[in-house]
């Protein structure tokens, strides 16, 4: 015969038991209430493992073959300089833009590498940089080409120092500026330009190699980079003065 549970007697237990500190119910581990805390034992504490890095052997240097020397055509330079260069660094690049002109202008005019514009519609006149550059250049009478039947003064090739957009449009790192600056030293000697403008962020490494004021046999002027006459407009006024500059001494550049 079952028996009969008193709710009300069973409430007044519960509530007796609280009352004596009775105030855990079910524990995974059996406790002595009658032993010293201080003595029973501590649930043990997982320390995390650290581990130590293992040394890593220092990555070996990479000899690369940068001598252009032996290169006899652009084409040749272009598919060696393409060869050097880590492949992740040109993984956004869609045309090849070596040059805009022609190989027998007057001046060689560097500039930074092509931008996604210019790069994307593989022309480099795309480029409102390049556009403002090749106006200011006509202020002076230097152009590309003959317009409108009229001959320029001096004819201008425009050269990125890198054929190539470069990825994420970043500067070049020191390593990889030089490595373009030895494959454009071979690019302007296979041409007959007779001075050479640098017009960019990106060809400090030249202007650093520079011996006396020439770089490959050819005398060297300056000018802002348009991407920065874009970004400060008041630089053009800078760019303006070297511009005179320059025009100034045609004549001599030309050797008229």
């Amino acid at each position: 015969m079952e028996s009969q549970i008193d709710h009300g007697l069973a409430l007044e237990a519960l509530m007796m038991q609280l009352s004596e500190g009775a105030d855990d119910w079910i524990l995974s581990e059996p406790v002595s209430r009658f032993s010293d805390p201080k003595e029973q034992a501590k649930p043990a504490i997982e320390m995390p493992v650290t581990l130590k890095p293992q040394a890593q052997a220092a990555p070996k240097s990479v000899q690369v073959d940068t001598d252009f020397e032996t290169c006899s055509d652009i084409s040749a330079v272009m598919d060696k300089l393409k060869a050097v260069l880590p492949p992740a660094l040109l993984r956004n690049a869609m045309n090849d833009l070596e040059i805009l002109g022609n190989d027998d202008a007057d001046i060689a005019v560097i500039i930074d590498p092509p931008q996604i514009a210019a790069d994307q519609q593989g022309d480099l006149t795309s480029d409102p940089a390049i556009q403002l550059l090749l106006k200011s250049f006509a202020a002076i009478d230097l152009a590309l080409d003959a317009e409108g039947g009229k001959e320029p003064r001096a004819g201008i090739a425009v050269l990125p120092i890198s054929p190539w957009r470069i990825a994420q449009d970043r500067k070049l790192m020191d390593a990889e500026a030089e490595i373009f600056r030895l494959a454009m030293m071979k690019r302007l000697q296979l041409r007959n330009f007779r001075a050479i403008i640098l017009a960019g962020n990106n060809v400090a490494s030249i202007d650093r190699h520079l011996k006396g004021d020439q770089f490959a046999g050819l005398d060297v002027y300056s000018v802002v980079s348009p991407v920065m006459m874009l970004r400060e407009p008041l630089l053009k006024r800078r760019h303006w003065q070297m511009l005179l500059a320059i025009h100034k001494q045609l004549d001599e550049i030309l050797k008229i």
